[in-house]
């Protein structure tokens, strides 16, 4: 039976928690069943197995007057009750966050959810939101002591959302399997609940019974990429349990876009860094020759650093911080760029107006191209080695080489900018319409020591009086 959207007033006290959980790989899915975690534990503890990760956003809870929509700025722990799981709650909300797969056609969000034996001391609501973060849109399913909520909150901002009326939820003591199921062909969900055992009846000490609630998809082309699981605590406790997001279409492509998500210095090689899955390198995942790594306006203005302590290999890196920040990529043995296996080959990218620099060394492994925007620079702090390749350097940007280049018999080619550092260039400089200016014209630190400057220096007079510049080997 379908309800018309309604918001009805529940009750329900005080502290919520939230988190959003990573995707354990299934068939065209995800499962998680929380069985790594002891009781107490941190939910980014030990293994962190699903990438769980500190969440910033707000989720939605009922209460008096309800909805709440609570902030929840910081990571939970983990209350286990017999292998299922609440959260454990402090003053403040709680949350987490790690990127789901993207999958298509039609999906089935599904979890257990078991009251607490003593009646009437288990008003603890949970809920699952899955989250678009690409083209805005929350789907949600939630329920506080009454009954189970469905809502959509479209990318304006507007809500839609039904409620079952059926009160009893939590002091009925029949486990349920919740199924949130999503149509993202037809832009439609629906919510339901049966008994777990799949016999039982729901709610028979109460009037009524579960609603089969439909539900519009308001944005279309609805696809969540984030998924969060809150709570928010009224004096008692129940649990969720085996959530799954299985596919029902077509499996999705393997990611291959990855962006970096927190706005602190981190490790380039902790999956929770990362919008998209990844992280963008992993040599084992599929298609990994496509990977980019693009670095954004999640760190503002500030200067944050991302480390590595085993090689990364991708086929682009971008940098597109708009906000006057800056991203330092430091670590070793090397950041290797490569070319697909279909050919694609590797870049390097500077927009915005930002400054970026390598403080690894850099190994290129196919021709590549470093576009640089007006305004925009790249540093490169460590040694830089072509091996062979060709690096083109194009758009009206800096390029500095505070190191050494080693070309292996590759070349460079400055096509527009500037090329300016104090290293040393070891092969061969070709300039087709840019300009080389020796000595070290940037206001940054480096971090390695430099070498002498009197090679890149030679150079560059020699362009600066002649206007172009004719390949020579140093040894």
């Amino acid at each position: 039976m379908k309800i018309p959207p309604i918001l009805t007033p529940v009750c329900i006290a005080a502290v919520s928690v939230a988190m959003v959980f990573a995707s354990a790989p299934s068939a065209f899915g995800w499962a998680e069943d929380f069985e790594s975690y002891a009781d107490g534990d941190a939910f980014s503890a030990g293994s962190n197995p699903n990438g769980w990760a500190a969440y910033g956003g707000t989720v939605t809870t009922k209460g008096f007057g309800g909805p709440y929509n609570d902030a929840s700025p910081s990571i939970a722990t983990v209350v286990d009750i017999g292998g299922n799981i609440r959260g454990d709650f402090g003053a403040a909300p709680t949350a987490a966050v790690a990127s789901l797969p993207v999958v298509s056609g039609v999906a089935k969000l599904q979890f257990d959810f078991t009251t607490d034996s003593a009646t009437g001391n288990s008003r603890l609501n949970h809920g699952i939101q899955l989250i678009d973060t690409v083209s805005g849109g929350i789907a949600k399913a939630y329920t506080d002591y009454a009954g189970w909520f469905v809502e959509y909150t479209d990318s304006s901002g507007a809500i839609t959302n039904a409620f079952t009326a059926d009160f009893g939820a939590y002091n009925d003591p029949i486990p349920q399997t919740v199924t949130l199921t999503l149509d993202y062909d037809h832009d439609t969900m629906n919510l339901f609940a049966t008994a777990s055992d799949g016999v039982s009846a729901l709610y028979t000490g109460n009037t009524l019974v579960f609603e089969d609630i439909d539900l519009p998809i308001a944005d279309a082309g609805f696809v969540p990429n984030e998924i969060v699981y809150h709570s928010r605590w009224g004096g008692g406790g129940s649990e969720i349990d085996n959530i799954s997001y299985p596919s029902l279409g077509t499996p999705p492509p393997p990611a291959t876009d990855f962006t970096w998500r927190i706005a602190d210095s981190g490790n380039f090689n902790n999956v929770a860094n990362w919008i998209g899955g990844g992280p963008p390198g992993n040599q084992a995942a599929v298609q990994s020759s496509y990977h980019t790594a693009t670095f954004a306006d999640e760190i503002g203005s500030n200067t944050r650093t991302v480390f590595t302590d085993d090689g990364v290999t991708v086929n682009a890196i971008n940098f597109t911080n708009t906000m006057g920040g800056s991203y330092r990529l430091g670590g070793g043995p090397a950041y290797n760029l490569i070319a697909s296996t279909s050919g694609t080959l590797p870049t390097l990218a500077v927009t915005g107006g930002s400054s970026h620099e390598f403080q690894a060394s850099v190994s290129i492994h196919a021709d590549t191209t470093a576009d640089i925007d007006g305004g925009s620079t790249l540093i490169f702090n460590n040694a830089l080695t072509l091996n062979g390749n060709m690096l083109t350097k194009s758009g009206t940007g800096e390029m500095a080489i505070r190191n050494d280049l080693l070309t292996n018999g590759g070349t460079v080619s400055i096509q527009q900018g500037a090329l300016s550092g104090n290293g040393t260039v070891s092969g061969d400089l070709t300039n087709d319409g840019g300009t080389i200016s020796p000595g070290n014209s940037l206001e940054a630190t480096s971090a390695v020591p430099e070498p002498g400057t009197w090679l890149l220096t030679a150079v560059g007079l020699l362009c600066l009086v002649a206007g172009y510049q004719r390949p020579r080997n140093s040894h």
